[in-house]
């Protein structure tokens, strides 16, 4: 298959990338290692207001393990949302010098 990133050639059907761009990725995405904090925020505000909050209100046990749930729903689906925006702006981005692969 090629590389969707660089065209290399690679063995593999599951990936999307090669082997360098792969460990290029996770080496790069390592500058961004605050984007957890959004999508824990987001989940704890779930949380409290709909585990914590309503139960408070008289609302049903039941709706509070929901609201449970759907924190932790909400903190999969934001973090999944940043690793597509991370990935794709690293495969937009224009690959140092210092990582091109070498002409021998």
């Amino acid at each position: 298959m090629t590389c969707a990133r660089c065209g290399a050639e690679y063995e593999g059907k599951k990936r999307r990338w090669c082997a360098d761009c792969e460990v290029g990725y996770d080496g790069w995405v390592r500058q961004y290692a605050t984007d957890m904090i959004a999508p824990v925020l987001g989940a704890m505000v779930v949380v409290v207001t709909c585990a914590v909050g309503l139960p408070l209100l008289g609302v049903p046990t039941l709706v509070a393990v929901a609201g449970a749930l759907g924190g932790f729903a909400t903190l999969a689906g934001l973090t999944q949302l940043n690793i597509r925006r991370r990935r794709k702006q690293f495969r937009l981005a224009v690959p140092p010098r210092a990582y091109l692969p070498a002409k021998t």
